[in-house]
Formats: structure tokens, sequence, C-alpha cells
């Protein structure tokens, strides 16, 4: 059993910059979790306090119910594999995997025995002779999780391990990293700014901004009913439409109003949004959500925007719209390309919005108010 708890963690450097700020994640046995956020969330912070390469400001660590703290990084039973490979150029393949065992006196026939069943299971076996300047991208980072796999961890903290690699690449590890996880079940944090990456590969994601959980959730939770604006802009691509108007009451049903005109607020969020009559909100709709008329479903009744440009992406086509002075993005089948300067009608699938207060931080939206209520 590696359990991780992690409560009310914060990192402060001096000059006063907050990196973390009342972090709390259980990390149950054998779970991956993908904590995902825009550059200089706290992410790596919260690896290297995991790793004791840094020191909290306050907080506790807790690995199988074991406190961290005071424990030397080499004590701790966990192994971080870096954004940077960090291999040693003069070692083999064979050495730099076997470099963590020979630290701790592992025995020499242990040390062969335990590298080349790690290479077997990363598909390197005959890469072992070779040294990291003949090694591609990916043949890198395999050997930096052999690694951190040989080490046998309690548990695996891993730093946007795949984000110098191309894409293709990139996607056929993401692939093998999901498969070892299977095969290993050791409990791992895996940190990334790719929200792909998080909603590919976490059991459970962690939204940060600024040091501080902004959600926790499967993927699925965390794509269809987002806590924020902030949630629901940054995961998910194409991001939210984000349409700004008010909330108001006419001919005995609610509304949202923009400049582009109304749409009916569905049955199951009347009970929430009414409370808000004649305040400002904000209508978050997924690109998928828009739906070019005529369109089967609960729709919101047609709306027109202007066609600004399209996209061909392969499978689908995203047209980029101007609904009463806003800039809205459209999810289409690929083989439905509308021609710019084009009348686009369209409808929204009501089963899909969302209804979010009016921000404090400029124009972004802020909570989600009818996450609770939202339908699946």
């Amino acid at each position: 059993m590696s359990t991780l708890a992690i409560r009310s963690l914060d990192k402060t450097y001096p000059g006063g910059a907050k990196a973390l700020d009342g972090f709390d994640l259980d990390v149950a046995d054998g779970e991956l979790v993908a904590v995902v956020g825009p550059s200089g969330s706290g992410k790596t912070t919260l690896l290297r306090l995991i790793a004791g390469l840094d020191r909290p400001t306050g907080g506790s660590i807790l690995l199988d119910g074991r406190s961290l703290a005071g424990v030397s990084p080499r004590e701790r039973n966990v192994a971080m594999v870096f954004q940077r490979h960090a291999l040693y150029p003069h070692l083999s393949v064979f050495g730099n995997i076997a470099f963590p065992l020979k630290l701790r006196g592992v025995a020499r026939g242990e040390i062969a025995r335990r590298v080349r069943q790690t290479a077997e299971l990363l598909g390197i076996e005959r890469l072992l002779d070779r040294r990291p300047p003949q090694l591609s991208g990916g043949e890198q980072q395999r050997v930096a999780l052999g690694r951190a796999i040989v080490r046998q961890a309690a548990c695996f903290l891993l730093d946007e391990p795949l984000s110098s690699l191309d894409g293709p690449l990139r996607d056929e590890m993401r692939q093998e990293l999901r498969a070892m996880h299977r095969r290993l079940g050791t409990t791992t944090i895996y940190v990334t700014h790719d929200q792909q990456e998080a909603l590919t590969l976490g059991r459970r994601i962690v939204v940060l901004r600024g040091g501080r959980i902004q959600q926790v959730g499967s993927p699925r939770d965390v794509y269809h009913h987002p806590a924020s604006g902030f949630v629901a802009g940054f995961i998910g691509s194409p991001a939210m439409n984000f349409l700004r108007g008010k909330i108001v009451e006419t001919g005995g049903r609610l509304w949202f109003e923009h400049a582009a005109g109304r749409i009916a607020i569905p049955r199951w969020a009347e009970a929430e949004v009414r409370t808000r009559t004649g305040t400002a909100a904000t209508l978050g709709v997924r690109p998928e959500a828009i739906r070019e008329s005529p369109a089967e479903g609960m729709m919101s009744g047609e709306l027109r925007a202007t066609v600004e440009s399209v996209e061909f992406t392969g499978t689908h086509a995203s047209a980029f719209l101007n609904l009463g002075g806003t800039r809205i993005v459209a999810r289409l089948p690929a083989d439905r390309q509308p021609a710019p300067a084009a009348v686009f009608r369209f409808g929204i699938d009501l089963d899909r919005v969302h209804f979010f207060e009016t921000g404090s931080l400029g124009d972004e939206p802020g909570r989600n108010m009818c996450l609770a209520l939202e339908p699946d």
C-alpha cells in the first residue's frame, strides 16, 4: 500500500512570492493523479516539496501515513522524473538506469536483474550498451523513466516528462505511460500544462492556479461540470465560449439576454438562476454544443452569426463566428465548412450550457452558479 496525503501545504519564497497556498490532496494507493495548470501555478513546486528537494513553509506530507518532515530526499522512497531527461552522457543506458541502485549499495547481481527487467518493460533492452547522445528523444525519455522505475519506489513524481517530444512521439509515449501505470500500479502524480495529457492520463485531475486548487475531479467531471470560468476556459480545446449578459424574466420565462438576442434558460437551471434575475451573468457554451440549424434535441432557438474563418483539422472543422460582437467557436463535422462572411444559423444545446457569476478578475467569469444541478 502506498498512499499520499497532503495537508494545507504552503510554500512562500523569499520576497513573499507564494508558490503554493493551502494545498490539500489525498492520492489513493495505485492512483494516477494529473495536476494541470498554467506556467507559474505551482505544479513543479508541489513535486519538489514531495520529493524533499524544497522545504515547505507550512503544512504536511504523509507517505503511507508517515510524515516526510525532516526526511532526506534519498530516504523518502519517491522517484522523480524531470522535464529535462538529466541523463549522464558518459554512462551507458545500463549505467544510467542502474545509477540509483548503486547509490543504495544494491548487490551487483540484483542490479543487473532489475535493470534488464525494467528495460524489457520499456522496450529498450537492445539499447543498454548505448549512451544518451546516441538515442532519440523518445528513447532518452524511456531511460529517464527506467531510472525511476528501477528503484521500485512507493510513489512516482512525473514533471512534464513529454514536453520536449514532438507531436506523434508525444502521443505514442502517452499511450505507453498509461500502459506502464496499469502494469506497475504505482501511486503517481503527473504534472503537465497540457490539458489533453491530463484528460487522457489522470484518473483524477487537479486544476491548479496561483498555487491554489481550483477543482479536483474525474476528467469527465472537470470537463462537463467546471467549477469556475477559469476551469471551463482552461480545460477543453477549442476553449469554452463565453457570452456576457444578464438574467431577465419575460412572459413567465427566464432568459439569458445578451447583445445578439435572448436564449431560454433551461428548466433544470431555473430554480438557481431565478435568484439572479436582473443581474449580470456569463453563459458558457462548449464549441460542440453549438449545432447548425436545423438540429435535433433541446435547442435554444435559432441564432445568427457571421463566419469569420474556418479551420479544417481532419476530424472536424472549427468555425470562428461573430455573434453580436462576441467571437465564438463552433465545432462542426469535417465535411461542413461554411464560407467566410456567410451568415451561420445555429442553435445551442440547452442541456450543455453553463451559467457563471460575473467574475472579479477582469472579464473572466466566476463561479459556476448551477454546478450541482448540471445534467450529465
